[in-house]
């Protein structure tokens, strides 16, 4: 588990690095709700960096915003294959260097 403390430092390097090497990063998020890009943007300089970030909580926003629905349908929508596409789309659309792509469920 990350601690708050642990989790600042590592956005702060993020951010560094990127800052550095002059790449950028976006985001679609689904069962996080935006809370990755959230915590970039607590950092100071992010805005040098971060592109977009898309919550796409629905299937049918994924699918807008360029995850194939054969891909869901084969795999769901909670798949690695699907985090992947919602990778790849978000960087295709904000032209950005690294695209970042989270999906999952909950489990009790």
């Amino acid at each position: 588990m990350i601690y708050n403390n642990d989790m600042k430092n590592l956005n702060k390097k993020i951010v560094k690095i990127l800052r550095k090497n002059n790449k950028t990063i976006s985001f679609m998020e689904s069962c996080t709700g935006g809370y990755l890009a959230n915590e970039i943007t607590n950092v100071s300089g992010s805005s040098n960096v971060l592109k977009v970030s898309l919550v796409t909580y629905s299937n049918e926003y994924k699918i807008k915003f360029g995850v194939a629905k054969e891909t869901i349908n084969k795999y769901t929508v909670y798949s690695l294959e699907t985090a992947k596409e919602m990778a790849k789309k978000v960087s295709d659309i904000a032209l950005s260097s690294y695209g970042i792509g989270v999906t999952g469920e909950l489990r009790k």
